[in-house]
């Protein structure tokens, strides 16, 4: 028996048409894909110091929710900038004023952890402290203590 109809075989315009419709989709979808792209470039274009201003006028403003956000935003993308120690305790203290205390530890011990020698790391000491005597409810951070010490041991060398 011969096949005079192979239904593998595209015929003109109906082949044709399914191509225009793959091509459609898959520029919608490209389309979709740099629209977030742009969005990420655009919060990458600022600078730290224009990221640091608008948490500082967040903080100014009360807003300590996005007034936190923006030192996470800095300590994520500009983990190098000059003052970025500053930037983290006057994180520590955005949460710890908008009733955030265990993210404040989390904060302090994470100066702590990576300042060990700076020359604000006794502030962060006693306000870890009076942080835990406030509100012990906070979970205890008995590593904060070790670090304490590693982190008074480095000073005095």
């Amino acid at each position: 028996m011969i096949l005079t109809h192979n239904p593998y075989r595209t015929r003109g315009p109906v082949g044709w048409g399914r191509m225009v419709w793959v091509l459609a989709l898959v520029a919608v979808l490209s389309a979709c894909a740099s629209t977030k792209d742009e969005a990420t470039e655009k919060e990458i274009e600022k600078t730290p110091d224009q990221v640091y201003a608008e948490a500082k006028e967040a903080v100014a403003n009360k807003e300590y929710k996005k007034a936190a956000e923006r030192y996470e935003e800095l300590e994520k993308n500009y983990p190098y900038w000059e003052n970025i120690n500053v930037a983290l305790m006057e994180k520590a203290q955005v949460e710890y004023d908008g009733r955030r205390y265990e993210d404040a530890l989390q904060t302090l011990d994470r100066f702590i952890e990576l300042y060990p020698a700076d020359a604000q790391i006794d502030h962060a000491f006693a306000q870890q402290f009076a942080e835990q005597v406030a509100h012990p409810q906070a979970p205890p951070h008995a590593l904060a203590r070790d670090r304490r010490q590693i982190g008074i041991q480095r000073c005095m060398e």
